[in-house]
């Protein structure tokens, strides 16, 4: 029976509208779509070279690997520019020239199309991943987020807090303990924080097109077997009043089956714009992303979604009442459009850099929130689908 519930709900149709929606819903909505564009992906090219060579970590001891890259850049465009008469005859002869003069005012028509040229030209990618090593090397200083002495780490994180929040005496015992790990280490993961921020910015979204997905196949299937009036047929048999039983263990397999779908679909989506290296990388020691959790993004990744595929099949169980009730297509759909509204913004709400360490303040908050509110929709789902159950059971058959 379960089977053939399967068959229905899986119309040929319907699955057909579904890929072309997730193409168009990929190509539309995601951010992972501009990873690697800004900078020349400047972030993305230092941290092809530096795996090359370390792996998915770069060791606090080869630190020295930074100015070694940057100085290769560096020759690259001071020969350029030694070799160019209109910016030797301004007095810019080497890179070092160039980041001193290149936002000056009043310079010569001919020497600003020079700079330009190197800022945005012919040497851009060498400026920007020389910018780009500038960069990791202040954030390695400033905030000295590796390699730090037990006896410094808590000084360095108390005047981080202070320098970014004011609130110290606030701070969460946990967050110590585990900032404190952090700024301990003896590496720096070589996980992009471009690819890092894209993907935390997309998981929402994948989750409600997983939502979107699931109800386009459960609401169309439970309102086409209600016109047909199959169910009347159905109640007349032996085993007719545990129809509905078949028909909810149905709707839960395709809920997880969709949820499996777009897992694969989101992890072949992320090799394809080349953030497939990272996924073995630790997202819990980054400059700008640390995870309560010593997890690999990957696995950082799959967690996210599993939540989304726990609390989606929770909610399909509103969809399979609404299409319960619903007397036609039009009415089933107008009404789900609206909860599905809702569920979008708890999802970008709750869900939004799970795992990640946001709020300082309450570490209990942050990373039990979405766990409670998925066992409530849990819940609430369980009492859809027993209510259900009992209520067609109990139902009386008028046959016209």
């Amino acid at each position: 029976m379960i089977k053939f519930e399967l068959k229905k709900i899986f119309n040929i149709k319907i699955v057909l509208v579904i890929f072309v929606l997730t193409a168009l819903f990929y190509n539309m909505f995601l951010s992972t779509n501009y990873f690697a564009t800004s900078n020349m992906g400047a972030e993305d090219k230092l941290c092809t070279i530096l795996m090359k060579e370390y792996g998915i970590k770069l060791p606090v001891s080869k630190r020295n690997k930074l100015e070694e890259i940057k100085q290769e850049y560096v020759e690259k465009v001071d020969k350029y520019i030694a070799g160019d008469e209109v910016l030797k005859n301004a007095g810019i002869t080497n890179y070092k020239d160039y980041k001193s003069m290149r936002s000056e005012e009043g310079l010569d028509d001919k020497v600003k199309e020079k700079l330009d040229d190197i800022s945005f030209g012919s040497y851009a990618e060498e400026t920007f991943l020389i910018q780009e090593v500038d960069y990791w090397q202040e954030w390695e200083t400033r905030l000295q987020f590796a390699g730090l002495s037990r006896e410094n780490a808590e000084s360095n994180i108390t005047e981080n807090v202070r320098r970014h929040t004011g609130e110290v005496n606030k701070l969460n015992p946990k967050f110590l303990e585990r900032m404190e790990k952090l700024y301990t280490r003896d590496y720096t993961s070589l996980l992009s924080e471009d690819a890092a921020e894209c993907v935390k910015s997309d998981l929402p979204l994948i989750g409600l097109l997983m939502l979107i997905c699931s109800a386009l196949l459960i609401i169309p299937y439970q309102i086409r077997e209600r016109i047909r009036n199959v169910n009347t047929l159905f109640y007349t048999t032996k085993h007719g009043r545990n129809l509905v039983n078949t028909r909810i263990t149905a709707t839960v397999i395709t809920t997880v089956l969709v949820g499996i779908a777009h897992i694969i679909i989101f992890y072949v989506y992320l090799i394809i714009r080349g953030v497939g290296k990272y996924l073995d990388c630790p997202i819990y020691c980054t400059a700008r992303v640390n995870s309560w959790y010593d997890l690999k993004f990957g696995t950082y990744i799959c967690l996210n979604l599993l939540l989304y595929i726990f609390a989606i099949m929770s909610l399909i169980m509103l969809y399979f009442f609404i299409s319960k009730i619903s007397l036609n297509y039009v009415v089933g759909f107008a009404c789900a459009i609206p909860f599905t509204v809702i569920i979008a913004i708890i999802f970008n709400k709750v869900m939004y850099g799970y795992l990640i360490i946001e709020n300082k303040m309450k570490i209990t908050y942050d990373v039990y929130r979405p766990i409670l509110i998925c066992v409530s929709f849990t819940i609430i789902g369980l009492i859809i689908a027993v209510a259900l159950a009992k209520y067609e059971k109990k139902k009386d058959v008028v046959i016209c």
